[in-house]
């Protein structure tokens, strides 16, 4: 199932950390689009956000010039494993494959509402905590995820003998 979402950036971060949507859908001027996927037969969900200048983007191929972040995620029985989680911030600005790079403020907020997204979806399904593969050097780590409260584990990624498993415990009473 897929549903769209235009809204604009100052929109996003509500929708994603309080799954509250209470505006007018914006179809005009520059807007955000987030496009919800699911996969049923692996429990996978898909977050896609872009920047986009017509609704009718919707009908065709996001431009990828225009992506602004994405999350995916996959429940398991114990847990909420985020697989993937990418902002166009300028930490890679050498490469220089997007337009509209966020600003630094904008990445941490992007990155903080998407974690709070994870969260909420963990809470939903009971699952005590929520696992994410960083790479070993720690430099994202450090940056982004050890302050919302992810922590170092020692196991190894199972898909990259670089990256390393951080993981928050979903604390009782916790909002």
């Amino acid at each position: 199932m897929t549903f769209f979402f235009f809204i604009k950036m100052n929109h996003l971060y509500n929708l994603l950390k309080y799954n509250q949507y209470n505006y007018s859908p914006c179809f005009y001027d520059n807007r955000i689009i987030m496009k919800l996927e699911s996969d049923s037969e692996d429990n996978r969900q898909f977050v896609r956000i872009y920047e986009s200048k017509s609704f009718l983007d919707i009908w065709y191929e996001f431009p990828s010039r225009k992506f602004i972040g994405a999350m995916d995620y996959i429940v398991k029985p114990d847990y909420l494993k985020i697989d993937y989680l990418a902002v166009n911030d300028y930490e890679d600005r050498d490469i220089h494959l997007y337009e509209n790079c966020l600003e630094e403020e904008e990445a941490h907020s992007l990155i903080s509402s998407m974690v709070e997204y994870a969260k909420q979806k963990a809470k939903e399904q009971n699952k005590p905590k929520l696992i994410m593969d960083v790479h070993s050097n720690l430099r994202l780590y450090e940056k982004y995820f050890q302050k919302y409260g992810f922590s170092v584990t020692d196991r190894k990624s199972t898909d990259n003998g670089f990256w390393i498993e951080t993981e928050m415990i979903m604390g009782v009473g916790e909002t």
